[in-house]
């Protein structure tokens, strides 16, 4: 009898890791687009300087970064690689209205935050696997691949900046 109870337990143990893996997969997404979050073109960037919140106002500058990082795919990243493009950032910014934040690194990879509440706006499950799975962060993490593109137009902003 304890011998079927332990089989029943073990088993129900399997169907429930089973589960919680497949939310996991299913809805929190390995790899993401930067369209899929960042809906519109911004007229405008905020980029953090030295403590501060400096508003960027090139609209062609912006649209030239914008079309070009669009359709870049990010992967989901680990905390300290998190920390690792943050403390090599050589800009970071709100992307428009939502207050949508990008850091760019040396190499060119931008590295963009997504809200848990876009997880839940999508799928209640995948929230809730969020809050029992993450590191109780509000943020998941995606990175794109190096581009040098994107560090000449993080140059340019830069410079047009300091002008």
């Amino acid at each position: 009898m304890k011998r079927r109870i332990k089989k029943i337990a073990l088993a129900l143990f399997l169907v429930f890791l089973s589960f919680y893996v497949y939310l996991y997969l299913w809805y929190i997404p390995e790899y993401t687009t930067i369209d899929k979050h960042f809906k519109r073109i911004p007229g405008e960037l905020y980029v953090y300087r030295s403590g501060k919140e400096i508003p960027f106002i090139d609209t062609e500058l912006i649209k030239q970064f914008s079309s070009l990082v669009k359709s870049k795919k990010g992967k989901k990243i680990n905390l300290a690689e998190v920390n690792k493009i943050k403390n090599d950032s050589i800009l970071h910014f709100d992307y428009g209205y939502k207050e949508d934040s990008m850091w760019i690194a040396g190499d060119g990879r931008i590295m963009f935050a997504v809200d848990k509440a876009e997880i839940r706006n999508r799928s209640i499950i995948g929230y809730l696997w969020w809050e029992i799975a993450s590191d109780k962060s509000i943020y998941m993490y995606y990175a794109t691949d190096p581009d040098p593109e994107v560090t000449i137009i993080a140059n340019g902003i830069l410079k047009k900046m300091i002008e």
